[in-house]
């Protein structure tokens, strides 16, 4: 179904995997705890009616795509182009993914110059690397211990 998901289904997937910090924020206490982290799985699963499988699936897919994105962009600024000419991603989940981190590596254009430079921050690992934890553990449905005051930009 990864492949079938609509437009609006896959936003819905990102504002439900969003709201489950454990699984994205390293800095959430609950982020190695197994359990806590299926559980999450389980609850975006039940909500959206998908295997955890293809929600794994999906949610490699759309950061591969953002972080080729994201290559493009910091490729383009590198070039010495001029600001008007860094790479535009057109899409459709680039900037919601880009809100959804916190802007990370935006373009940060000095207005004297005209050239473009990256803002440091911290981008997830998972987004950097790719990394995906596969192992499915049974869930003990309970309180969302992942959410800590999050707020859920979608």
């Amino acid at each position: 179904m990864t492949n079938n998901m609509s437009t609006e289904e896959t936003f819905r997937f990102i504002e439900l995997y969003q709201a489950e910090n454990c699984l994205w924020n390293p800095k959430n206490k609950y982020h190695k705890n197994k359990n806590v982290i299926n559980d999450s799985w389980n609850r975006i699963a039940n909500t959206m009616g998908v295997p955890i499988h293809e929600l794994k699936k999906k949610k490699d897919n759309l950061l591969a795509t953002f972080r080729l994105n994201l290559k493009r962009i910091i490729s383009s600024m590198r070039s010495g182009a001029g600001a008007e000419e860094v790479y535009q991603p057109v899409w459709i989940f680039y900037d919601v993914l880009a809100a959804f981190f916190d802007g990370c590596a935006q373009p940060v254009v000095n207005e004297e110059s005209s050239t473009s430079n990256v803002r440091a921050c911290d981008i997830p690992p998972e987004v950097k690397n790719g990394d995906n934890d596969d192992a499915d553990v049974p869930a003990t449905f309970q309180k969302n211990p992942c959410i800590q005051g999050q707020n859920v930009v979608l």
